[in-house]
């Protein structure tokens, strides 16, 4: 206790020295806080884009089908009646949409392009998937009552070299095999900047396209909107018990899209490397310091060590020192961080994808009580290790050799 006290008043005597080290700290953990807030910022917000744009919480497939995507399987198909029934009074479902994706040819009289065709239920996909409707950049989205209406993405637009307004004859294998052909109509153009994005899809209203490929009454995936503030394992885990044995898989947004989850993780990695670089700042900072200290203190140290200091003592003296300069670092830093962190959570940051020409997101930096605590912890830990030496050094100071130099 009496050497906290020592310690507590050699930090006050020299403020300038004192508040060097505790601004750097105070920089270092404010930008930890940021780097980490913008990145928990940008994750949600590329999470929530991606559930709401594209995937929804929770799908539901015939059994192998996700494996087969990529020749688009229409004998793979499951009634969505029957899961609708199967499914209700499941705690935690709000919604269920179907959806069927299948092979086409869009054609002109004059140009002609393949197709993935993403055939939706419209009223209930813009409540699964609310964002759809901001992808639009040229003309309008698909409504309920829409027949033969088609909506494209920006690059299967120019390709077609098409206009608002146009007629188009959509070719289709239908399940039996047969090319069947139907007369649609261009209604507007989506763009998205989501990684792994389909570069020429169509939208087209389900009953058209279940009408045109044989397939009324049926689709190739099921869509599961949750309840808000449900967690979609427990919720996909309750549809799995309630539709066991019927040779369907059900996948949460986080098992469809790993891809998203490994960029995510490397974001983790770059808000590391920053932390690392800042704590490399603050410990360098730190010890210089403090090896300033002990070169103006020797006499006092040799003072302290005559009149019966042990090497521990003064070792534990310069430790304390660093540890409080690194706890008033670390109480500021982190409160000037989260500051600046809820102003920029309630201002958000516009934000567009480099080279993209989709929607400008909107990015909310957020703070959590992990990174509070790391925040925090950077501080008292860089001040502490950067006081190590310089408290070795104090500590191996001989009293004949510190006397010498006053």
């Amino acid at each position: 206790m009496k050497l906290a006290r020592i310690a507590l008043r050699n930090v006050r005597r020299n403020t300038r020295r004192t508040a060097v080290t505790v601004v750097t700290a105070v920089i270092g953990v404010v930008g930890i806080v940021l780097a980490r807030g913008l990145v928990k910022g940008f994750q949600n917000e590329t999470i929530v884009s991606m559930v709401e744009t594209r995937t929804g919480d929770i799908q539901i497939h015939r059994s192998g089908y996700r494996e087969t995507l990529e020749v688009l399987p229409l004998d793979m198909s499951i009634a969505l009646d029957e899961i609708r029934e199967d499914l209700s009074g499941v705690e935690g479902i709000d919604d269920i949409a179907g959806r069927i994706f299948f092979s086409a040819q869009l054609a002109t009289e004059d140009e002609a392009a393949v197709m993935v065709g993403k055939a939706i239920d419209v009223e209930r996909e813009v409540v699964i998937c609310p964002r759809l409707k901001d992808s639009i950049c040229l003309g309008e989205f698909l409504s309920g009552e829409d027949r033969n209406a088609l909506v494209v993405t920006r690059d299967l637009y120019e390709a077609l070299d098409a206009e608002l307004g146009d007629a188009f004859t959509l070719f289709a294998a239908s399940r039996e095999g047969g090319i069947n052909a139907t007369e649609l109509v261009l209604k507007g153009v989506t763009a998205s900047d989501l990684p792994d994005s389909r570069r020429r899809m169509g939208y087209v209203p389900l009953e058209t396209a279940q009408h045109l490929l044989l397939m009324d009454g049926i689709a190739t995936e099921a869509v599961v909107k949750t309840d808000r503030g449900r967690d979609v394992d427990r919720v996909a885990a309750r549809i799995s018990a309630r539709l066991a044995g019927r040779g369907l898989e059900v996948n949460t947004w986080k098992e469809i899209e790993k891809n998203l989850r490994r960029m995510l993780a490397n974001h983790d990695l770059l808000a590391t490397v920053v932390s690392a670089v800042l704590f490399i700042i603050v410990f360098s900072t730190v010890t210089n310091t403090m090896l300033m200290v002990v070169l103006e203190r020797t006499a006092e140290i040799g003072t302290m060590t005559a009149i019966g200091f042990k090497g521990r003592h003064i070792m534990s003296l310069f430790l304390l020192e660093g540890g409080f300069k690194g706890v008033a670092g670390g109480v500021i830093g982190t409160a000037l961080g989260a500051l600046a962190v809820l102003v920029l959570n309630s201002a958000g940051i516009p934000f567009r994808m480099p080279g993209g020409s989709g929607a400008v997101y909107m990015i909310r930096p957020e703070i959590d009580l992990e990174t509070a605590v790391l925040a925090f912890s950077f501080s008292v830990g860089a001040a502490l290790l950067a006081s190590v030496y310089p408290a070795l050094r104090a500590a191996g100071t001989q009293p004949v050799d510190a006397l010498r130099s006053v």
